[in-house]
């Protein structure tokens, strides 16, 4: 639902920014072209509207002394809000930058710690090693106590398929002192391997992976900034259908990018 909504009314939680900050240059942009950008995203749980995609307009806004702003209104709380910024920020606006996608990762586990370790990559537009680091650095910062190991549950996660799936329980440190370590137990279940996979040991350097990946590096961010200079050129505002096959084209080109193995 699109309304136009008072933004004093909208809460601004640092805790939905999957971006690590906001960027002065945008924000500027942003509000010299203010009429031409898309509504806001915000969730409404009856109390209060969370803002979730749209920091960099909703700065704009304020910058141009603006009292109300539009948005698309959806049903749901800060979790809803913190789940769909993670997905609506990998497709648009400003590229995430390496920060980004860790704060991304980080923000839904805190809110979604049962979803697998690919979904979660699926969902954030970032690859599942990655997600599997920051959730092994989340763990070890705070461990799971287990009580009672002997007669409860393993804990489970939900994969991209929306099935259970039991993962192994993460031991802390200090018990690696004290008992030798046992052998890792085989699983059937597809989705545990993405918990425990490990990660390869860098290539040497100016080898041909180390060329492909500043390959990769250089095509998505020449692809980026075709799209914003492309947004930029008023000329081409003159023919819609233009515009748009060009920016269609030029994101294209970012996603098939994405696509490619790190």
């Amino acid at each position: 639902m699109k309304l136009k909504i008072d933004i004093e009314k909208i809460t601004v939680d640092h805790d939905v920014q999957v971006r690590e900050s906001t960027n002065t240059e945008v924000i500027n942009d942003y509000a010299e072209d203010f009429e031409k950008l898309p509504p806001i995203d915000v969730f409404y749980d009856g109390t209060t509207y969370w803002l979730s995609d749209g920091f960099h307009r909703i700065a704009a806004a304020r910058k141009n002394r603006l009292k109300t702003i539009v948005c698309n209104v959806e049903d749901g709380g800060k979790i809803e809000a913190i789940l769909h910024a993670a997905k609506a920020n990998n497709t648009h606006g400003l590229r995430m930058s390496s920060k980004d996608k860790r704060r991304s990762v980080l923000s839904v586990l805190k809110v979604a710690p049962d979803w697998s370790d690919r979904r979660i990559a699926d969902h954030a537009g970032v690859s599942h090693p990655l997600v599997a680091a920051v959730r092994a650095e989340l763990m070890e910062r705070q461990p799971v106590q287990v009580e009672n190991s002997s007669t409860c549950d393993k804990p489970k996660r939900v994969g991209k398929d929306g099935k259970e799936y039991q993962t192994p329980v993460s031991k802390p440190k200090e018990a690696a002192l004290v008992e030798p370590v046992e052998p890792a137990v085989e699983s059937t279940e597809p989705e545990v391997y993405d918990v425990w996979e490990e990660v390869e040991p860098p290539e040497p350097k100016n080898s041909k992976v180390d060329q492909f990946r500043k390959l990769r590096s250089m095509v998505k961010q020449h692809a980026n900034q075709m799209i914003r200079a492309v947004d930029d050129m008023q000329v081409i505002r003159c023919n819609p259908g233009t515009h748009k096959k060009l920016l269609a084209l030029f994101e294209s080109i970012h996603s098939l990018v994405d696509g490619w193995p790190e």
